[in-house]
Formats: structure tokens, C-alpha cells, sequence
């Protein structure tokens, strides 16, 4: 169902980019066809005190979850570009290095 509303939403869009966000695009195999794919990573300490932080859990539960993803490594190498979110690279440039690659 997401494969076929993503494509019905897709057909409608005239802009020359537009984005779908999945934490879990890779290990999902949902199917969607991506021209290209950005992974956003963070050290794994960053992710658990986020986590921690946006569902008020402890972080032995995002751990264990965690168990059951792919590494950030293995979802880096799946992906057409990456994005590191580790609070000392900023976001922007990135974002706007991967756009004139496109």
C-alpha cells in the first residue's frame, strides 16, 4: 500500500526533486524506485540520547531495538550519499553538496 500511494503522490508532483523519508528504506525492501537514496547517520550514543529524549525511554530499550537495524555502516553503503548528523558537522552544506550533485 505505501509502494502504490507513493507512486500515485510521485505521478502528481511536478518539482524536479522530491523526497521520501524512511528510517527503514533498506531493510524494509519496500521496492519504491529511488533515482537516488540518502542515508542521514549519527554515532550511536547520539541516536540513543535522541531516542531517549523523543520517546521518554530508557536507553536499554533503544538499544535492543537497535539490535534488530542495520549498522549505520551498512546503511552508508546502500546509499547514493550520506549525511552525518553528529552535532559538530553542519547539516546545510551537506544538504546543498548532495543538491548540486543532482
Amino acid at each position: 500500500a505505501i509502494d502504490r500511494d507513493f507512486q500515485t503522490w510521485k505521478a502528481s508532483q511536478s518539482d524536479p526533486i522530491i523526497a521520501f523519508e524512511s528510517a527503514l528504506l533498506f531493510q524494509s525492501e519496500m521496492g519504491l524506485d529511488f533515482d537516488k537514496s540518502i542515508a542521514v547517520t549519527a554515532p550511536e550514543d547520539i541516536r540513543i540520547a535522541r531516542v531517549c529524549r523523543r520517546n521518554n525511554t530508557s536507553p536499554e530499550e533503544v538499544k535492543s531495538r537497535m539490535q534488530h537495524q542495520w549498522s549505520q555502516e551498512k546503511i552508508a553503503e546502500k546509499a547514493d550519499f550520506v549525511l552525518v548528523n553528529d552535532n559538530r558537522q553542519a547539516i546545510l552544506p551537506q544538504v546543498l553538496n548532495i543538491l548540486n550533485q543532482l
